[in-house]
């Protein structure tokens, strides 16, 4: 916020389980307190990007704000966007 960032991009260990809750995740600390976009890279990321950007929605308030961030990413790329929403099937007991 002092600099006025409009995008946080940081990496991440990628730990989980154990690891985790006894190290914290930064990362999901900034994630929930940043006022800007925040892009995390895991250790395996590739670096080599082409596209297309995938947005996963949930149709809340929050999703118009992560279309046109990968809107501006899609652009930087010249690629498109794709859209994705979710629906986990419902499993009644026999």
């Amino acid at each position: 916020e002092e600099v006025g960032a409009s995008l946080i991009v940081m990496a991440t260990h990628g730990r989980s389980g154990i690891g985790r809750l006894a190290l914290g995740s930064t990362a999901e600390g900034v994630l929930r307190r940043a006022h800007c976009p925040v892009l995390t890279v895991g250790p395996a990321a590739r670096t080599d990007l082409a596209g297309p950007v995938l947005a996963p929605v949930s149709f809340e308030a929050s999703s118009e704000a992560a279309l046109t961030t990968a809107g501006a990413f899609a652009d930087a790329l010249a690629t498109r966007v794709v859209a994705l929403h979710v629906v986990e099937p419902i499993v009644f007991p026999v």
